[in-house]
């Protein structure tokens, strides 16, 4: 990137055969259970449906409803299943049709009840991006080994410099055991090479997704991307954020452009920080 002196380096695995999963259409994101069939509601009312509880650490347990409001779900806490409050949980509603996803927020632990309070799935702000700001796409093949090979993750990398420069990058690694911490151990990270690039726009961004023109057929819905593309503020050229990254096509609108989802939510405080100065010199 820029000359600045690297103060903070970072490495998150994503695992992305399971964020497919809960990214298919076999998934409806929701943000109250009350978007649930009533029918199928009256199951996970009654306890004759069970839920699925996934939390950061990637623990999965089975757990039943005992009660919600208009913003608190209820749940009885499974044998072992560790959480903090403030820590996120998805909830998974499975149902015959599709599986209602619900994204959540520990509030309160009383054992042998866990509060969680609903989030919202599209409350992040989206930035409007500059007249023609070019991004650079490709599809990713059904061939390609990232999406069936168990042992391949994707690495986001991030790296933040002191003069407010940002580079997020996703990687390919092969997962080669654990170490004396207990943590995953990767080799071979490499940079995913696409072998047809494409051109299109970028329409907005948020810290979640991305909207972007596409002039070429074949980026349908449920296809993975990969992009990349530089925000850039006007006034102060080492205020940028280059990135790098996979995503998922959640929709498709008539005017050629489609919605995209990251696979990981882009946490960093600073590049929220360079999203506000470049949106208020482009608005």
């Amino acid at each position: 990137m820029n000359n600045g002196t690297i103060i903070n380096e970072s490495l998150e695995v994503i695992n992305l055969r399971e964020k497919l999963r809960l990214f298919s259409v076999e998934n409806r994101q929701i943000d109250s259970p009350y978007r649930i069939k009533t029918e199928v509601l009256n199951e996970f009312r009654n306890r004759s449906r069970a839920i699925n509880l996934m939390t950061t650490d990637k623990q999965m347990l089975v757990s039943k409803v005992i009660h919600f409001d208009e913003k608190f779900l209820y749940v009885r806490i499974p044998m072992g299943f560790r959480i903090e409050p403030g820590e996120r949980v998805i909830v998974r509603f499975p149902a015959d049709d599709n599986n209602y996803i619900l994204q959540t927020r520990v509030h309160q632990l009383k054992t042998p009840i866990l509060c969680l309070r609903f989030l919202d799935p599209r409350k992040d702000r989206r930035y409007q991006a500059p007249e023609n700001h070019q991004i650079i796409y490709s599809i990713v093949g059904d061939d390609e080994p990232i999406l069936f090979d168990k042992r391949l993750y994707v690495l986001r990398k991030t790296i933040i410099e002191d003069d407010y420069s940002i580079s997020l990058e996703e990687l390919i690694g092969r997962f080669d055991g654990f170490n004396e911490k207990g943590e995953m151990v990767f080799r071979d990270l490499k940079r995913y090479i696409s072998t047809e690039s494409m051109e299109g726009e970028l329409i907005n961004i948020s810290r979640g997704g991305a909207m972007i023109a596409v002039y070429e057929e074949g980026v349908k819905k449920q296809s993975l991307i990969f992009m990349e593309s530089t925000i850039e503020v006007p006034d102060n050229k080492d205020m940028l954020c280059r990135w790098r990254l996979f995503g998922y096509v959640c929709n498709e609108n008539p005017d050629s452009t489609i919605c995209i989802r990251f696979l990981k939510r882009i946490d960093t405080p600073s590049f929220e920080d360079i999203l506000k100065h470049w949106a208020e010199e482009q608005m």
